[in-house]
């Protein structure tokens, strides 16, 4: 009987043994993987959400969007999204065809186009080209030879900054040269312009990961007939930064607008953005805005001083 019960005990604990051991290496892989799903898994499933609301949904509501600077304030009835991929917003822009001089100015191939910020995308700027526009792109973070461009692209290596200067060494993050220390030769939107003999430009892009606050203080007496870039706000995850950073940042945004006659009509939450950056899981929106600003000009023209019933929705 003794042999009996020892066998039974000894049985139960040789097949208690590989579930136990099962169970742990569950319980391991499971914490293993947490941070799989975390920053691939949960993205790459909301994704699809996202594309089906996107352009038009943002968790932002209008008065936290116009706090920081970001209440639609015009509108445009025809509009066009140009560059990107299938199934891809990364690399596409958003621009207003409202106005009938930029539609013109590209029937007779006298439209001007400023790409600032390449990281060798050039789908928007083909694009643009293919529209009857010369485009201007600047990047000085990668090699390009002008032989490879489409007709009608123009290349050149230079940074957008707040002043003509050569910057200190820079580590490159992200492109075809991620990791590559450089040093670039920076130079102001006015410096761009003259040296290139624009007194307008119908078309202003720019996708400078952060650089773009310094040259959006500098725009006033330029001529401009809209802006499509994407801004990066500070005291995120993405970009880390004080509280006063972002502030200063969102005051250059309202006088933008106020002091300069710039008109938001376009606003889309970045989706690399939501995809790397947390805060959209808590509610807090994006960590950066694909926006759309009419000039001045264009503006008066439409008449839209005040603000756009969009702001009261």
């Amino acid at each position: 009987m003794t042999r009996k019960i020892a066998k039974k005990r000894c049985y139960r604990t040789i097949t208690a043994t590989p579930v136990r051991v099962f169970v742990v290496v569950v319980f391991l892989a499971l914490l293993l993987l947490a941070p799989f799903c975390y920053y691939v898994l949960v993205p790459l499933m909301l994704l699809p959400i996202r594309r089906w609301l996107l352009p038009s949904y943002s968790v932002l509501t209008q008065t936290d969007a116009a706090q920081k600077g970001l209440g639609l304030t015009a509108t445009c009835k025809s509009h066009a999204t140009l560059g990107g991929g299938i199934g891809k917003r990364e690399g596409s822009w958003t621009i207003c065809l409202d106005d009938d001089r930029l539609v013109q100015r590209m029937k007779e191939k006298e439209c001007v186009v400023y790409s600032i910020g390449v990281r060798d995308d050039w789908s928007f700027d083909s694009a643009m080209a293919r529209l009857g526009c010369t485009v201007y792109a600047f990047d000085p973070s990668i090699h390009r030879e002008a032989g490879d461009l489409d007709v009608g692209v123009h290349f050149e290596p230079f940074g957008i900054g707040s002043k003509d200067e050569i910057s200190e060494p820079i580590v490159v993050k992200g492109g075809p040269f991620d990791g590559e220390t450089q040093i670039w030769k920076m130079k102001t939107l006015k410096t761009l312009m003259s040296m290139h003999g624009h007194s307008h430009l119908d078309i202003l892009k720019m996708d400078v990961e952060g650089g773009e606050w310094g040259p959006l203080t500098q725009l006033s007496g330029l001529s401009i007939g809209q802006i499509v870039m994407e801004v990066h706000f500070s005291n995120s995850e993405l970009r880390p930064g004080t509280m006063e950073d972002e502030q200063q940042e969102i005051a250059t945004l309202l006088n933008l607008q106020h002091k300069d006659g710039y008109r938001l009509w376009n606003r889309v939450d970045n989706e690399q953005g939501f995809e790397r950056d947390r805060t959209f899981l808590r509610g807090q929106g994006s960590c950066c805005y694909d926006v759309g600003l009419l000039g001045p000009a264009e503006v008066a023209k439409k008449k839209q001083l005040g603000p756009s019933p969009l702001d009261k929705l």
